[in-house]
């Protein structure tokens, strides 16, 4: 059954039905994919461009029932929303033919297209869509290639998720930081720089690493009742900035060093580093305690009692 949808200037339409199309009658319209599932706007959207009279716009096909494509009236227009029967094969050609030149103009998937992609370039060309006789074929080989569609979006609309959640848990955490650094200017102490670990750590390498920093402590004579942090607050540092600000919870200021091939063998001062056990790709926070000239000892959260490093 062919119905008649009109749109006043700004309104909107989600084209949810998988089994019809939306030809453009009169009036200019919009097209956006969108992960919403009603009429309001969503922030996940990904704009597809402009139709006019005789154009059309069609479902995205999504496997996964996520991708729906929403009309967006940029004056009042008057749509007519189609069966894939109720189309003639020529019409229904040329409007698919016209659905695919039009998205292969956008700027990201012209990108693919013009690095090799077969599909995308395809689309572009004279021979799209050519040797199909009938509605049905039309819409078997339409399908394929929309579910292509829906897959890129799929992607596109994945990543700009990601680009939003990172830039909220990065304005969070600048406001963290500025109180904290708020706090240490008004106790006249030095800010402090905080590495962003994107991922955060788990509660495992923090007690791991200040239990390394502890043994450094010891190991100078110094306190190490004060060398703890907050899990919150060091929940997004990175092992670097971790180790950093534990060292300066004990008193303690930490700095880069090279060492030579036989540093092991000469008492070259406390210091921390990383331990790979042999055949492992892991690598563990350690502290290196030299035990008398020419004998370290390596000690870390899950060898307490110390190993004892005789080669590199």
């Amino acid at each position: 059954m062919i119905m008649s949808i009109k749109l006043f200037a700004g309104e909107r339409f989600l084209l949810e039905d998988d089994t019809c199309l939306a030809i453009v009658l009169s009036g200019r319209i919009e097209i956006y994919a969108t992960t919403q599932k009603s009429e309001e706007i969503s922030f996940h959207q990904c704009y597809l461009g402009e139709k006019g009279p005789k154009e059309a716009v069609f479902p995205a096909m999504d496997e996964f029932w996520e991708i729906h494509m929403q009309i967006y009236a940029l004056e009042d227009a008057e749509l007519e929303l189609a069966p894939w029967d109720k189309v003639d094969t020529e019409s229904l050609r040329r409007l698919m033919q016209g659905w695919f030149a039009g998205l292969v103009q956008l700027p990201w998937v012209k990108l693919l297209a013009d690095k090799g992609d077969d599909v995308l370039q395809l689309w572009r060309g004279s021979h799209m869509l050519v040797k199909e006789q009938s509605p049905a074929e039309l819409k078997a080989s339409f399908e394929k290639n929309e579910v292509i569609l829906s897959m890129l979006l799929g992607a596109r609309l994945g990543a700009r998720d990601k680009i939003l959640q990172r830039r909220i848990k990065l304005r969070e955490y600048a406001k963290t930081m500025l109180v904290e650094n708020g706090i240490r200017s008004l106790l006249d102490e030095e800010p402090l720089y905080y590495g962003y670990n994107e991922h955060g750590n788990d509660s495992g390498m923090v007690q791991d690493a200040t239990f390394v920093v502890r043994q450094i402590a010891e190991a100078l004579h110094m306190p190490s009742d004060s060398i703890s942090l907050d899990a919150q607050m060091s929940r997004k540092m990175d092992e670097v900035t971790l180790l950093r600000r534990l060292m300066q919870k004990g008193n303690m200021q930490m700095r880069l060093t090279t060492l030579t091939d036989d540093w092991y063998k000469h008492d070259a001062g406390v210091f921390v580093g990383f331990y790979s056990p042999a055949g492992a790709g892991n690598k563990e926070i350690s502290a290196m305690i030299p035990q008398e000239p020419g004998r370290y000892r390596i000690i870390n959260a899950r060898h307490q009692e110390g190993m004892e490093l005789t080669e590199m």
